[in-house]
């Protein structure tokens, strides 16, 4: 069977190090480590019982004048183009790396978010939370009209007091310009996103909200066209909103809701099911016993892979 690449990175230090998990590439935080990169042998190989084996293939270092990345959220690849993209606090954009060949590309929309440099209002921390008004953070890539585009939602600041997500044509998969911003109209930030290519719709969530909500964004190849076409309220939320993915084997998003009220008085996990056609919530499934977070889909298989918060 012929194995797929698939990368995913943790920063914490100058440099990222890559890993291969048999067939699977993924990145492990690196500290201390300058300016190294080692060669891509023996990448995503199992071992001698089949079993898969984690290898590290390569370090992927911070060029001056970028820093290490000391605040950062989530991330994104970009399989198309072998790209991987990091919501970067500290040097307040999205970090685009070469995946193909382990090097860094550029900071995209650097100046652009909110956070680093930029200061809330004591009202917006006691709202939002530290973490509820900085930006950039969730991301994805895309590609509507043979246009390429990295989407990223934004926080809130005194300046910048409505949440937004910010919209950049890429010139090439590691660099590329502000082409649009559109309001979110939330207090606290707009955070994770997924994207309906058959639909053209990106469902973004302003998760920290009261109450939290998801908006549907319409995708087109100019982004001065895009807006908000639909919101949706999650009122019975209590701990916010998680992951959301588009299943292209039903054409339906997926929410995550970590915490829901039940009939007993005690709460329980939920993923929302949301028809982009009616732009409705189609119906819901109870979680017990955990909080969903993560969320990822196997369009094959037809199976949902979910990740949890403690609480």
């Amino acid at each position: 069977m012929r194995k797929s690449w698939f990368r995913i990175a943790a920063l914490a230090g100058a440099a990222v190090a890559v890993v291969a998990v048999g067939g699977t590439a993924s990145a492990q935080q690196s500290a201390g480590q300058q300016n190294a990169v080692s060669p891509a042998s023996g990448r995503g190989l199992p071992s001698a019982t089949g079993q898969p084996v984690l290898r590290q293939v390569a370090k992927v270092s911070y060029p001056a004048p970028e820093m290490a990345p000391a605040s950062f959220d989530i991330s994104w690849v970009d399989q198309a183009t072998q790209t991987y993209y990091l919501s970067d606090h500290t040097n307040d954009g999205v970090d685009a790396i070469n995946a193909a060949t382990d090097t860094f590309e550029s900071v995209i929309g650097a100046g652009d978010f909110t956070g680093n440099g930029t200061t809330a209002t004591a009202a917006q921390d006691a709202a939002c939370g530290s973490h509820g008004t900085g930006g950039p953070n969730g991301e994805l890539s895309l590609e509507v009209g043979g246009v390429r585009q990295l989407w990223a939602g934004n926080g809130v600041d005194a300046a910048t007091p409505v949440s937004a997500v910010k919209v950049f044509d890429l010139a090439t998969p590691g660099s590329g310009t502000l082409a649009a911003t559109i309001s979110t109209g939330g207090k606290c930030r707009a955070d994770e996103l997924s994207y309906d290519p058959v639909d053209h719709l990106v469902l973004i969530a302003n998760d920290l909200d009261n109450p939290a909500y998801v908006s549907l964004i319409s995708v087109h190849r100019d982004p001065s066209q895009d807006k908000v076409v639909k919101t949706i309220t999650f009122s019975d939320a209590i701990d916010g909103i998680e992951q959301s993915a588009y299943d292209a084997g039903n054409g339906m998003f997926y929410v995550n809701i970590p915490q829901v009220p039940t009939t007993t008085g005690a709460w329980q996990g939920e993923v929302a099911m949301i028809n982009p056609r009616t732009m409705t919530v189609a119906r819901t499934f109870p979680v017990a016993g955990c909080s969903p977070a993560g969320l990822a889909i196997d369009t094959a298989s037809q199976q949902m892979l979910r990740g949890r918060h403690d609480r």
